[in-house]
């Protein structure tokens, strides 16, 4: 049934008002010209309606009462919207200083790659300068790390046991010298293995066993793993026969 204000307004008590719904309001406030738009909230519209029904005589002045307690509401709707804000720019802050802390992490980690590299290139300099026959070794480039980079199997957290077998035997192919191989292999660490190489001392990460069974530990790739990893695959060969 269609709300007719000119009805409701020859038995209005407070509530009978306040069970309104939005469109009730909207129709009442058209009947008194108080001018609200469509977007303008309930609350607000009730608020005018007050006013209008007080002054009017029609609601007792006790009701004014209710709009403080109205009021009271939207500011409690505006402080929790606030507190949502305040809440979403934290989580957006959050995320830069991490998204920060992955950049700075990637330099220092290119960093350390550029200068192991230097390291080895002195090194092989010095060897060349120190031997017999250095001016021979003197036109032979040093190993440059950087073009074989893009040689390295990506890394899998997968399968990091078949990973580390991939990765020499592409090495042996490619005669890679084995104090090169871990500068070429930190490059493609993600996950768990960058933070272990990452943990590593110095002297450690410069070794190629070393970061091998670093790895394959912190992935429990260690003899009794393989043990189990043996068994399971067992059973399930029996449960298909």
């Amino acid at each position: 049934m269609e709300f007719e204000p000119e009805e409701f307004l020859k038995d209005v008590t407070w509530e009978k008002f306040d069970g309104l719904k939005k469109p009730d309001l909207m129709a009442l406030a058209k009947y008194y010209s108080l001018g609200v738009k469509q977007e303008t909230r309930k609350q607000v519209v009730k608020n005018g309606l007050i006013d209008v029904l007080v002054d009017e005589e029609i609601l007792d002045e006790s009701c004014l009462g209710k709009k403080v307690e109205i009021l009271t509401e939207i500011a409690r709707d505006a402080v929790q919207l606030k507190q949502l804000e305040i809440e979403m720019e934290k989580i957006k802050l959050e995320k830069e200083i991490r998204l920060e802390q992955q950049k700075l992490e990637l330099k220092r980690l290119e960093s350390e790659t550029h200068l192991k590299e230097l390291e080895i290139q002195a090194k092989y300099k010095s060897e060349s300068d120190s031997s017999p026959s250095s001016s021979a070794h003197r036109s032979q480039p040093c190993f440059d790390a950087s073009r074989y980079i893009k040689l390295v199997p990506k890394f899998t957290e997968i399968e990091v046991d078949k990973y580390f077998q991939h990765f020499e035997k592409v090495a042996a192919n490619m005669k890679w010298p084995k104090e090169v191989c871990t500068l070429l292999l930190q490059n493609s660490f993600v996950g768990k293995a960058r933070e272990v190489y990452s943990a590593l001392l110095m002297e450690k990460s410069e070794n190629y066993d070393e970061v091998k069974q670093a790895i394959l530990k912190a992935y429990e790739l260690v003899p009794e793993a393989y043990r189990q990893k043996f068994r399971g695959l067992e059973k399930m060969i029996i449960r298909h026969m």
